[in-house]
């Protein structure tokens, strides 16, 4: 297949992820559009929902061509949708709705409010490509938000299927998971692990092909043998570099000791997640070692139910740092930034108190990281503002 032909059909797949990511945020609402209030004034979440999906289905179409995008007689109506899009998803990050049902899906909301603000940004500097990319590449939210729990509806909508006949396995499976349709997403990614490199196929793809199936198997269906599935058929693959095939004896370590555990239910979530943390970071050897990444997914999908229920401060402090770490663990496989949003929840949740200190401790270290390099460390002065603010509430 020609070079050209495969762009434009990663570029489709990428597209239908950012619809699906509206579509499943629309959850609960009908499939045919209704006609909302202007997105200012109307703060009901549903119908902000329907009003993002509808400014992106119309956004769609020129988005899809880059040539179109950045064509002159477009600009003003792209303009116009995308600071309508900005208005709207600000309306969705700021619903009591979202405030209230846990703190990953305030993250999520506001990451995702924040990308169209840049895209925003970017356009309007005359940062077309950039805005476009920033754009397509929002479905990453969906993905996280969507494998968070074994909890919530499938979607399977027909609207797209017809689409995704034309595009390649990793990118329809994108597409799947973005729209929680989790078995079908993993026989496209059993697909491509089985198939190593080729043509059309690089290291990148495996190790994605690979996260996604870890993130579905583990965090959403909790179900060690399909993990152990996937990672045989990793193991087994032609042409799969052999640091991955060592992740993914390790993978395969992590997930029959989960299979050897006894089947019974998790009456304390929060203190099965503290034991699986320790025994994580016990055998984890660095920050790039892979060995605690199944431990440290169960205990993401663990403390979920957790954040969204626990009253008593010290327990919510508790979880939101063992999250933290978690996400820290696996900050590879996932949004890269999560752990950061979670310590500091955890200093807002409970200041001056053991946790908070906690959470500064890790947030600081991993700030400290982000902004060193070969020339050292240089910290931009708002950066150094936010650690002084949240170090005050801490300590």
């Amino acid at each position: 297949m020609a070079d050209s032909t495969i762009k434009r059909m990663k570029t489709l797949a990428l597209s239908l992820t950012v619809v699906a990511g509206l579509l499943v945020l629309n959850a609960c609402q009908s499939s045919t559009p209704k006609a909302q209030p202007p997105a200012e004034q109307d703060p009901n979440l549903n119908a902000s929902m329907q009003n993002l999906k509808l400014q992106m289905d119309q956004l769609l179409p020129t988005l899809l061509n880059a040539r179109e995008f950045r064509a002159p007689e477009n600009q003003a109506s792209i303009a116009a949708r995308l600071r309508t899009l900005e208005r709207v998803s600000n309306n969705v990050t700021h619903s009591t709705a979202i405030k209230d049902e846990n703190a990953t899906l305030a993250f999520l909301s506001k990451g995702f409010h924040d990308d169209i603000r840049r895209s925003r940004e970017a356009f309007e500097q005359g940062k077309k490509d950039y805005a476009r990319t920033s754009l397509l590449n929002t479905g990453a939210y969906c993905i996280e938000c969507h494998t968070r729990t074994n909890s919530g509806p499938s979607f399977q909508t027909n609207e797209f299927q017809q689409s995704l006949t034309l595009l390649q396995p990793l990118d329809r499976a994108e597409y799947l998971v973005a729209t929680r349709q989790f078995d079908a997403a993993l026989k496209d990614l059993d697909q491509v692990l089985k198939g190593g490199i080729k043509e059309g196929v690089t290291v990148f793809d495996l190790e994605k092909a690979a996260h996604m199936a870890l993130q579905i198997t583990v965090r959403f269906q909790n179900d060690p043998a399909k993990g152990l599935a996937i990672i045989d058929d990793i193991l087994q693959a032609p042409n799969v570099p052999f640091n991955m095939k060592t992740n993914a004896q390790l993978w395969k370590a992590g997930l029959q000791n989960w299979k050897k555990e006894k089947k019974r239910e998790v009456r304390d979530p929060l203190k099965k997640s503290r034991e699986l943390v320790d025994h994580a970071l016990k055998k984890q050897k660095g920050r790039d070692d892979r060995a605690s990444d199944v431990e440290m997914m169960r205990v993401q999908s663990l403390l979920y139910p957790v954040l969204n229920t626990e009253k008593k401060p010290a327990r919510a402090g508790e979880a939101l740092y063992l999250m933290g770490q978690a996400y820290e663990s696996v900050r590879d496989l996932s949004l890269s930034s999560l752990h950061e949003e979670y310590y500091e929840a955890c200093i807002r949740k409970v200041p001056h108190s053991e946790w908070s200190k906690r959470c500064f401790k890790k947030f600081e270290e991993s700030t400290l990281i982000g902004y060193s390099g070969s020339g050292g460390t240089s910290i931009p002065a708002d950066v150094q503002g936010k650690l002084k603010e949240l170090k005050d509430l801490a300590l």
